[in-house]
């Protein structure tokens, strides 16, 4: 009981100072924290472990009456004493659980929009994907269902559209989809994604991102790069995202070393 309301109360903590946490708004770091919290609230709830005579006889042959019998065996027994442990335990954790609960809905509210005033928390929320999912029907709509985007763009899209639109890193931005990467490498025609130019702050929103385009590029020079290899191209608005279309393959700088 000790051990998991101690790792209830310092598990924020340790993910917030390990190196690996990467950003503090990133939950995932905080999804080993609810089955802590739920291992808790059993230990309070089951109270101190059963005394081992008892635990034989529910377990002998003898279960059955046992449990038949169970008023005459506590009072003969006479009542147990609950270790205090377990109460204040689960009330810590609670409060903590509340208290955290509390600040984070503060942030989201302050930085994300959320609806916390009780009169609009069940009729004031809207799809944050909304932006990201009016690509992908603006994509499909004009055919493009192959494109390189920089690494948080691209596996947004293919999570939010599987089948839909094929969408991988760069040659030039970290792959995690080796597959992905290949099928998109075999398109004719694949796109290029990038922030609209006049909208950059609503996709670095939309996608919680701050690279405005695959391999550093931004949509101007990227454009630039088409023009001095002497590449076709055309510019399709997707909203948030620019899709700029070459009309044969390109050539892509080394990367640099460092």
């Amino acid at each position: 009981m000790l051990a998991a309301a101690v790792a209830v109360l310092v598990f924020p903590f340790i993910a917030a100072a390990f190196p690996t946490s990467s950003y503090w708004i990133d939950g995932r770091y905080g999804l080993l924290l609810p089955p802590l919290v739920v291992i808790l609230l059993a230990l309070a709830l089951a109270g101190p472990p059963l005394d081992p005579a008892v635990a034989a006889e529910i377990l002998g042959t003898e279960a059955r009456r046992f449990w038949s019998k169970g008023s005459m065996v506590r009072a003969e027994r006479g009542p147990r004493r609950l270790a205090p442990v377990g109460p204040v335990a689960l009330l810590v954790a609670s409060l903590v659980v509340v208290l955290a609960a509390s600040a984070t809905m503060a942030a989201a509210h302050e930085g994300g929009g959320v609806p916390v005033a009780p009169a609009r928390f069940f009729s004031g929320w809207s799809d944050p994907n909304a932006p990201a999912r009016e690509v992908i029907d603006r994509m499909e709509a004009d055919h493009l269902t192959t494109a390189y985007g920089d690494y948080w763009t691209a596996y947004v899209l293919d999570f939010l559209a599987p089948g839909r639109v094929q969408v991988s890193p760069s040659p030039l931005d970290y792959d995690r989809w080796p597959a992905m990467a290949a099928r998109v490498a075999a398109s004719r025609d694949p796109a290029w994604l990038f922030f609209d130019p006049g909208r950059t702050a609503a996709a670095a929103q939309a996608f919680s991102n701050p690279e405005v385009g695959p391999g550093s590029f931004t949509e101007a020079s990227f454009e630039a790069l088409l023009d001095a290899q002497h590449v076709p191209y055309r510019v399709v608005q997707l909203g948030v995202l620019d899709a700029v279309v070459p009309a044969h393959r390109v050539t892509l700088p080394a990367p640099t070393q460092g």
